[in-house]
């Protein structure tokens, strides 16, 4: 079925989203990401950039994260998700401007942690005032 628009749309970053997901082999778990993302952290998405973040406890492994298995009800690990040992905001994805991020962030956490699906995989943990003052200022 081809999808007709009635209005051309300008470019979004969403797009780049939905092309990310399709490419790392994750498109079944697209509507998931969003979904909790909105409902526990933050989802935003316009021309300027778009970010799924949550609030996570730091000591989490990136796969159990990744699964969402800290608020999984049925796991082990559901005792450390929505609870107050959130100590990190833990970004599934951003493009765009990443001082986008710290301008639209609900509240500050003690730290902020995020991976590239390129090069080095490996969860990256940083302080989040530092990484604020480097692009936001």
């Amino acid at each position: 079925m081809t999808e007709t628009r009635i209005v051309p749309l300008p470019p979004c970053n969403f797009e780049d989203f939905l092309l990310h997901m399709k490419d790392s082999g994750a498109s079944e778990w697209t509507w998931t990401f969003v979904e909790m993302c909105a409902r526990f952290g933050f989802f935003h998405s316009c021309p300027r950039g778009t970010i799924l973040a949550r609030p996570v406890n730091s000591a989490i492994d990136k796969d159990d994260l990744l699964a969402f298995n800290d608020i999984d009800p049925g796991h082990a690990l559901a005792s450390t998700g929505l609870t107050d040992r959130h100590d990190t905001w833990h970004v599934l994805y951003a493009s765009g401007d990443p001082s986008f991020f710290f301008s639209l962030c609900p509240y500050d956490l003690e730290f902020i942690s995020w991976h590239r699906n390129k090069g080095n995989k490996r969860l990256k943990t940083h302080n989040f005032n530092t990484i604020r003052e480097r692009f936001h200022g």
